[in-house]
C-alpha cells in the first residue's frame, strides 16, 4: 500500500521552505528597522515587510504598535533610507506606515 500523504509532503516541502525563507526575510529586516531607529520610536516597530507593486514599485512598510508612532516613523524616512542602504539591503520608492499588531 503506498503512502498517500507521501506526494502532498513533496508537493509542500518547497512551498513551505520558501515561506520559511519569506517568514526569516521578514524578521531579519524589522531587526534592521529596529537598529536604525532611535528609541523611543524603535520600541514600537512591530514589524516591516518590503513589498513590489506590480509596475515594479518597491515599498516599506513599517507595522507599529499605536498610531501615535506613524507620523514620527514617517519622519525618519530618510535615516531609514540611509541605514538600509549602509546595510547593503534593498530600496524603496514608498514608506507606508500602519497600526498593526500588540505590543511586544
Amino acid at each position: 500500500m503506498s503512502n498517500p500523504l507521501k506526494s502532498l509532503g513533496d508537493v509542500l516541502g518547497p512551498r513551505i521552505a520558501a515561506l520559511e525563507q519569506q517568514a526569516k526575510a521578514q524578521i531579519s529586516l524589522t531587526q534592521q528597522v529596529r537598529e536604525i531607529l532611535a528609541e523611543p520610536e524603535k520600541n514600537h516597530v512591530v514589524a516591516a515587510a518590503h513589498r513590489v507593486d506590480k509596475q515594479g514599485v518597491a515599498t516599506l512598510v513599517i507595522l507599529t504598535d499605536s498610531s501615535v508612532w506613524c507620523p514620527r516613523l514617517r519622519y525618519a524616512e530618510a535615516q531609514l533610507r540611509t541605514g538600509l542602504a549602509a546595510a547593503g539591503l534593498q530600496d524603496f520608492a514608498k514608506l507606508k506606515v500602519r497600526v498593526g499588531g500588540a505590543e511586544r
